[in-house]
């Protein structure tokens, strides 16, 4: 019985041997395609030392861009508010509304309307950028005094 259990542990250990030592190579190919991967993130949306016929403090860093991608999108970012009173749109209170065109991100006036903004062009979005956008609101004269609330729908083709 003991010669049998060596004999099947060498032949195991042969049988073994050649598969260990087996030479195989394989090629592997990666293609890498264009794209961009644009992340918006909201870092600061609330307005401070409001004062009707005035304009709020800035928020200098309201959102920040990324593109993680290896290309820049197609189009640019644009924004538009949804929210409205009747055809007017923007920040709103009830029936009150602070119109759009009072309303600034990266520096450029919203539309009161539902049409879309450019806000970042896409020179500015190419692969690897990261950058926060600013946000500014000016009171109108004669505005109510309330407390305001608006959302910016942001759009873009990657």
């Amino acid at each position: 019985m003991k010669k049998h259990g060596i004999v099947l542990l060498i032949a195991a250990i042969i049988s073994i041997v050649p598969f260990v030592m087996a030479d195989s190579s394989h090629d592997y190919t990666a293609t890498i395609g264009s794209t961009s991967n644009i992340i918006i993130t909201e870092l600061d949306t609330s307005f401070s030392n409001c004062a009707v016929a005035s304009s709020c403090d800035q928020i200098a860093s309201s959102l920040n861009i990324q593109n993680t991608g290896n290309a820049a999108p197609s189009t640019g970012i644009s924004a538009a508010f949804t929210t409205n009173v009747a055809t007017v749109y923007g920040l709103v209170s009830g029936s009150d509304v602070i119109p759009g065109n009072n309303f600034e991100l990266n520096n450029t006036a919203l539309a009161n309307t539902l049409s879309t903004t450019e806000i970042v062009v896409v020179g500015d979005l190419g692969a690897g950028v990261d950058f926060n956008i600013p946000a500014d609101l000016a009171i109108p004269a004669g505005q109510a005094a309330a407390s305001y609330t608006g959302t910016v729908q942001l759009s873009w083709t990657a």
